[in-house]
């Protein structure tokens, strides 16, 4: 049987970049920058859901079923962003040849390498 990996991301939004975007300044708190993001999104989409590079990634968890072994962990941490980001495709490329995930976290991961590059 071949390796199968499977692997999801939890994102938060991306507050330092929202800042930059909309000229925000330190006295918006951050609870107040992620509603007014999520306002304007629901203004423009109907959903809340940022848009990938407005997204943190904080969280990729992995499950790889390998033979009889299955085996859960976690990538990183959220202050490591991008050392998580390319240990996912480190993950993928080294022990798969078929993996799972869904489609939005590929490419949220891919945005924000780009953006910490």
């Amino acid at each position: 049987m071949n390796p199968t990996l499977v692997f999801d991301i939890e994102t938060i939004p991306d507050i330092s970049g929202l800042r930059t975007l909309h000229e925000l300044d330190a006295r918006v708190s951050d609870a107040e920058v992620a509603e007014m993001a999520f306002q304007l999104r629901r203004q423009k989409t109907g959903s809340d859901f940022l848009p990938h590079h407005l997204q943190r990634v904080v969280a990729i968890s992995c499950a790889l079923r390998e033979g009889d072994s299955f085996r859960v962990w976690s990538l990183g941490d959220m202050h490591e962003e991008e050392a998580a980001s390319s240990s996912a495709f480190s993950t993928v490329s080294k022990n798969t040849r078929r993996s799972w995930c869904h489609g939005t976290a590929v490419a949220s991961i891919c945005r924000r390498c780009i953006i910490a590059a």
